[in-house]
């Protein structure tokens, strides 16, 4: 790195580019100098508490928009946040969001759903915000949400070989109470449903129903992600944190995953674990979608 530049980003640190060399040559330091007084500590203190009219909430699911499917490398990132998992409606919410390094590869956010005294004049299927993430080093970061364990979310500058690419992964489905650890195994998908026209630049939910979540489990995070006019959906389990009660071997459970906002155009879609591909159809802002459904399943023996 040229010197120029890393003094940049070094306090304390000057070029002595075009200063007299022998200004100060031979000058001796006094010998009672010593080493010089070390810097006050840094303590930034807790954050700020949030908005009265804010309640914590837990992301549905988060999106990166990079056209790489990662985040960049060393640099703040404003990252794509969303509430809702596209059945609801929601009229003038905002999302309060609270990023934090908590630990190697470990980053923590905080989130909460802010109501609004303004009338709106649509009801949405989600509120979308984004979240200021702090630099981050290259690798793939274990994203907690509310103290919980939410997605992996992958940083990096490499380039991807086809593209663009980009990614949504949504939060486990769970007892909040206890929490959930990584890794994400592979879910046991028995049926996938989407619309099969949707909007352009909104997300677009796939409903999965998942033919047996262990015991001792919960729905993991889903990573929908986008080469291309390829999709891809990976539906996954983690492991609870604590033990709890079993009904029995594993339970059948429906659950939303989502895909990232898309422009115009028509798109194959594969679910892991469904053996044919289907098509959807995303149409230009501001039409109506026409109704249909787009259903994968498993072929019946």
């Amino acid at each position: 790195m040229p010197l120029a530049t890393l003094c940049a980003f070094l306090p304390g640190c000057f070029l002595a580019h075009g200063q007299d060399p022998e200004r100060d040559a031979g000058r001796p330091l006094p010998t009672d100098a010593g080493p010089p007084p070390p810097p006050p500590p840094f303590d930034a203190g807790p954050p700020p508490p949030f908005d009265p009219r804010c309640a914590p909430r837990v992301l549905d699911f988060a999106c990166t928009d990079t056209g790489t499917g990662s985040v960049p490398v060393g640099v703040p990132y404003a990252l794509p946040i969303y509430v809702g998992d596209g059945t609801g409606c929601f009229c003038g919410e905002s999302i309060d969001c609270r990023a934090a390094v908590t630990g190697p590869g470990e980053l923590s956010l905080e989130t909460a759903l802010c109501g609004s005294d303004d009338d709106c004049g649509a009801c949405l299927p989600y509120v979308r915000s984004t979240c200021a993430l702090p630099p981050l080093s290259e690798g793939v970061w274990r994203v907690h949400v509310d103290g919980r364990y939410a997605f992996p979310l992958s940083v990096s500058d490499a380039a991807p070989g086809l593209g663009p690419v980009d990614a949504c992964a949504s939060t486990p489905v769970g007892d909040e109470a206890c929490g959930w650890t990584a890794p994400e195994r592979p879910a046991t998908v028995l049926q996938a449903c989407f619309a099969a026209e949707a909007q352009a630049g909104q997300p677009t939910a796939v409903t999965v129903e998942d033919l047996c979540v262990p015991c001792g489990s919960v729905v993991g995070p889903c990573v929908v992600q986008r080469v291309a006019d390829e999709l891809r959906v990976v539906p996954t389990w983690v492991a609870a944190a604590c033990d709890a009660p079993c009904r029995g071997m594993c339970d059948r459970q429906v659950y939303t995953c989502a895909i990232p906002p898309l422009p115009a155009g028509a798109y194959t879609v594969r679910v892991d674990g469904l053996p044919e591909p289907g098509r959807l159809l995303v149409s230009e802002g501001g039409g109506v979608p026409r109704p249909g459904m787009v259903c994968l399943s498993v072929p019946e023996d």
